[in-house]
């Protein structure tokens, strides 16, 4: 195995950025996408009234942001109903499993801005290692319609669809399935 070999690994918003990064990076030897960003969903199951306040907010940071004043946070989790970037009880239960004692669940909502323009697919062509894709089949946060455009657009992509949502990947148990089948493609990438 080559000593200097280099991956990158992320999950969610994380597995979205690697690809950027990837696109940029010539000197990889594999890069693993789990669950990635690739922009909003179109079906965010947040009702219309939600999306207007989220995004009333949004506005509101903004220019907030534009007098250099400080954020207007918002919780990065919320029941439904709540003004946050992901709400529902699996996101609520799921993160309130993960918390650690510098977890802070706040958000500035300018940053959402910047997110509906981001789609790590537009550079994903220009990726050289060979990338693995790793998929929820009931994952409503990272969508199919957006993942399909990611795997298509990339020149050398495994592709593993699990049975899942988006936050069942971070379940122990599931976990170390997936991780398993990662760390096999990583030593199949590294050997070659």
């Amino acid at each position: 195995m080559d000593e200097k070999a280099l991956g990158i690994w992320g999950s969610s918003l994380g597995g979205g950025h690697v690809i950027s990064v990837a696109a940029k990076e010539k000197d990889l030897s594999v890069v693993i996408a789990q669950i990635p960003f690739n922009g909003f969903p179109k079906k965010s199951g947040r009702s219309l009234w939600d999306t207007l306040k989220l995004l009333y907010v949004m506005i509101k940071d903004k220019n907030r942001g534009k007098k250099g004043l400080p954020p207007l946070y918002i919780p990065a989790v919320g029941k439904t109903g709540e003004v946050a970037v992901m709400v529902g009880e699996e996101v609520t239960n799921t993160i309130s499993d993960m918390q650690t004692k510098t977890w802070r669940n706040e958000v500035a909502p300018r940053a959402l801005m910047d997110m509906m323009k981001y789609k790590p697919s537009t550079v994903a062509n220009n990726i050289k290692a060979p990338v693995m894709i790793c998929y929820g089949e009931h994952d409503k946060e990272t969508q199919g319609p957006q993942t399909t455009e990611l795997i298509q657009s990339l020149p050398k992509v495994e592709v593993k669809a699990y049975p899942f949502t988006h936050f069942d990947f971070y379940k122990p148990s599931i976990r170390e399935k997936i991780i398993a089948d990662q760390i096999s493609f990583t030593k199949k990438c590294f050997s070659v």
